[in-house]
């Protein structure tokens, strides 16, 4: 495993590191490090320099089946919910579903989250549920959600995406998802807006708590500030409110503080393994579920 302990000759710290690497220099050296006996990161005397790049990446990161027992699990690396690449994610579904996969793990460790329509496709690829069936509800403040219909503030399982492409769903009625300190927002809404029809068995640790839902505004006044067309060109920066907080069909919304896990495995920084093969090693811990 790589890693790295300095940015132009000064050490990380949690109080450094943001401004190290996102509001600095577009080029910089990192010092490379690695674990000593004791476990402390001491630094190895290699030096790498990078360029920062507009870069986009596909967040399916991995997709694995394995036999276990007789039982065809699949696996789904999965690190943001991305919009332009639910195509792709039903593919993945399509194969899922053609091999027979009987059980999901869904890892979601280090997705910080993104599009809410993601959120709800991939829900409903887990899971199958009607489109009569709510996937999750919104709750504004007093004066708005009074003026709301609950058309408006209910959003709906799917069985299909935005270009009517027909969804490929599993079906489950058990997944397996894999989340931590660094899964938040449309991570944890698949969660738990699986939970009232699902039983989710959640393996890791307490993720973010971010239960809110937010809104982009541009300068577009001739749409209320709510469309992409007719923006100002003056303008080259929107705002993205925080409006309201997502709850699920059972009404759950209060995890403000995380998503406490099922079951506990906290990763280990000196035992990390392999990133999607069945043996990987979350915790110094022994634990099984699929091996994860």
């Amino acid at each position: 495993m790589e890693t790295f302990l300095t940015v132009d000759g000064i050490q990380l710290t949690e109080n450094n590191y943001r401004n190290l690497l996102f509001f600095g220099n577009d080029t910089y050296t990192i010092g490379l490090a690695e674990l000593d006996t004791s476990d402390n990161l001491v630094l190895t005397g290699e030096t790498v320099t990078l360029t920062k790049q507009v870069y986009e990446e596909n967040p399916i990161l991995i997709a694995n089946t394995f036999t276990v027992e007789g039982i065809k699990v699949g696996y789904l690396m999965y690190n943001r919910f991305t919009s332009g690449y639910d195509q792709q994610l039903n593919s993945i579904f399509g194969q899922f579903a053609a091999e027979g996969v009987q059980d999901l793990v869904l890892d979601l460790r280090y997705n910080p989250g993104g599009s809410v329509n993601s959120a709800i496709n991939l829900g409903s690829m887990i899971a199958g549920e009607p489109t009569t069936s709510v996937f999750l509800k919104q709750q504004w403040n007093n004066k708005i959600q009074a003026i709301l219909t609950d058309e408006q503030v209910n959003k709906y399982f799917t069985n299909q995406l935005s270009d009517g492409t027909p969804i490929n769903t599993l079906n489950l009625n058990k997944v397996y998802i894999l989340a931590q300190g660094s899964s938040a927002s449309a991570s944890e809404l698949v969660i738990n807006c699986l939970r009232p029809y699902l039983d989710v068995i959640h393996i890791g640790d307490v993720t973010v708590g971010k239960n809110e839902f937010s809104t982009t505004l541009y300068d577009s006044p001739s749409c209320n500030y709510s469309c992409t067309t007719g923006i100002n060109p003056n303008h080259t920066w929107a705002m993205q409110p925080l409006v309201g907080k997502s709850e699920n069909a059972d009404g759950f919304f209060e995890y403000e503080t995380g998503l406490i896990p099922t079951l506990t495995l906290e990763e280990n920084v000196a035992n990390y393994g392999i990133l999607g093969q069945q043996d990987e090693t979350t915790s110094s811990k022994s634990h099984t579920a699929y091996n994860w």
